[in-house]
């Protein structure tokens, strides 16, 4: 609340599985908050916390409908508290729009699945941006995810493992 300049620890979360890593942290409001973790060792354990109290406690879930490394969240992206994408050890985001109980996968219009996606930014309801592992592809939505597109980057034999934007 004072920008960085003091830090104050959160409540511990109790369900958490020993060896996972935390991959991304998201606070779409200042109560709504969630934690995607990630474990290599044993992917079935990738888990997300959420907390509507500003991490006073956390709930734990999973990403139904995906197992295995599937689970492993690389990126995350949120409008609000209830709608937010996804990207993870598939070639294609996930999206919610109801807080996480529910997510459903996107389609790339390429049907590429030659890697998995690191990255997410969405700028509003409908436009957003993911990157992938493989090939340097990046992707572009303007109908919030119902379809990705592939827009024109430099040609790359790497893959991006983070992007930012100072405007959409």
């Amino acid at each position: 609340t004072n920008g960085g300049a003091n830090w104050d620890s959160v409540t511990t979360i109790t369900d958490m599985a020993a060896g996972l890593t935390l991959r991304k942290v998201v606070f779409p409001t200042a109560s709504t908050g969630y934690i995607f973790s990630a474990s290599i060792v044993a992917p079935d354990s990738s888990t997300v916390f959420k907390t509507t109290n500003a991490g006073v406690s956390w709930i734990k879930s999973v990403i139904a409908g995906v197992t295995g490394s599937a689970r492993q969240i690389y990126g995350a992206s949120f409008i609000n508290a209830n709608t937010g994408w996804i990207t993870n050890f598939t070639p294609y985001p996930l999206r919610t729009t109801d807080g996480g109980a529910n997510w459903t996968p996107q389609t790339l219009v390429d049907g590429n699945t030659a890697g998995f996606l690191y990255n997410i930014k969405m700028f509003n309801a409908s436009t957003g941006i993911c990157a992938m592992s493989a090939g340097g592809r990046v992707y572009k939505t303007t109908n919030g995810g119902d379809l990705w597109d592939t827009i024109s980057v430099p040609t790359r034999t790497y893959g991006f493992n983070a992007l930012d934007f100072v405007n959409p």
